[in-house]
């Protein structure tokens, strides 16, 4: 159960950053830092698997889908 619950917190600040993306955030906000440090090592190879899609990014889509599905797993 702790590990489900961990996978459900990372979900959510998963989708903080995809949030917190849409307002354009000051890059030097301590929390804003921590966020993208937190989310980047799953995010970022994700994206380098997907094809260029014109400024969309769908990587936290896929992230919380892949995360459901461990959890599903477990």
């Amino acid at each position: 159960m702790f590990l489900v619950t961990l996978l459900k917190i990372y979900g959510y600040i998963i989708i903080a950053r995809a949030l917190i993306s849409w307002i354009n955030p000051n890059p030097y906000n301590p929390l804003i830092r921590i966020i993208y440090a937190i989310t980047d090592p799953v995010l970022v190879p994700i994206r380098r698997l997907l094809p260029d899609m014109g400024g969309l990014d769908i990587s936290p889509f896929i992230a919380i889908v892949i995360i459901w599905f461990i959890m599903y797993l477990i």
